[in-house]
C-alpha cells in the first residue's frame, strides 16, 4: 500500500477560498491521502462551509479562539497520522498530479529521499515562483539557504520532525524548523510547479513587511 500523506490547511477567515483548496487535494491522482484542516477561530462564514464537506479523509481540528497560524500548524502537525506531510495555505491550490509527482521520487527512484520539494505558478505572474534551480536534482542545505529563493512547497517525511516544532511566541518566522529538517534531510527537487500560488490577495502572511524588531528577536 502507498504511504499516507498528511496534507494540513490552517485556515482563518478564509471562505472565500478555502473550498477551492480542498477540492484541489480531493482530486488528487495519489489516493492515500487524509486532509487536516484546522479552523482557527474564524469570524466569517469558514466554519460553516467546512461542514459541507463530509469526504471521511478529512479531519477538521477547532480552535475555540484565534491563537494565529503558526499555532495552527502546530496543532496540525501534532495530529498527522500519515507517514508523510505539507502544509497548504488555505488560499492556494495544487494541481490533480502534486502528490503523485512527488511521491514517485521515493517510491520509484530513491527510496532514501526522506523530504520532496517541487516549485510553484505564481498567479500574478503564471512563472516559477522559486528560483535558483533549473532542473530535478538531490538538493543539500547549503545550496538551498546560499542559492535558492522564493516560493517552493514539498512533502516532508514526518519522522524528520522528531519532537521540533514552530516557535508560536514568533509568528511568520518559521525558517528556525525547516533549518532543522533540512540538517537531517536527504532532500530532491522536481523542477515543476505543482502549487499553484496565489498572490493576488492582500493579506498573504508573505506580503505583511516584517518589522526590525521582530527579525532582531528571531535572530
Amino acid at each position: 500500500m502507498k504511504p499516507m500523506v498528511s496534507v494540513i490547511i490552517p485556515t482563518y477567515n478564509r471562505a472565500k477560498t478555502i473550498a477551492r483548496t480542498i477540492n484541489s487535494v480531493l482530486l488528487q491522482t495519489y489516493d492515500n491521502f487524509e486532509i487536516i484542516i484546522v479552523e482557527d477561530g474564524s469570524t466569517d462564514e469558514t466554519i460553516s462551509l467546512l461542514k459541507q464537506f463530509t469526504d471521511d479523509r478529512i479531519r477538521v481540528i477547532y480552535h475555540d479562539v484565534n491563537k494565529g497560524v503558526t499555532a495552527a500548524k502546530n496543532t496540525g502537525l501534532n495530529d498527522i497520522r500519515g507517514e508523510w506531510f505539507t502544509i497548504l495555505d488555505s488560499d492556494d491550490e495544487i494541481i490533480p498530479e502534486a502528490l503523485e509527482e512527488m511521491m514517485r521520487i521515493p517510491l520509484e527512484i530513491d527510496k532514501t529521499v526522506n523530504a520532496i520539494t517541487c516549485n510553484c505558478i505564481d498567479t500574478g505572474t503564471g512563472e516559477l515562483s522559486g528560483k535558483g534551480l533549473t532542473a530535478d536534482q538531490s538538493v543539500d542545505f547549503k545550496f538551498l539557504i546560499s542559492q535558492c529563493t522564493g516560493e517552493y512547497w514539498g512533502l516532508t517525511k514526518t519522522d524528520l520532525l522528531l519532537t521540533d516544532r514552530f516557535n508560536e511566541r514568533l509568528g511568520g518566522f518559521e525558517s528556525t524548523l525547516w533549518m532543522k529538517i533540512n540538517e537531517r534531510a536527504n532532500r530532491y527537487y522536481v523542477h515543476k510547479g505543482l502549487r499553484i500560488f496565489h498572490t493576488e490577495g492582500n493579506d498573504r502572511v508573505s506580503k505583511i513587511p516584517q518589522s526590525i524588531e521582530k527579525i532582531s528577536k528571531h535572530y
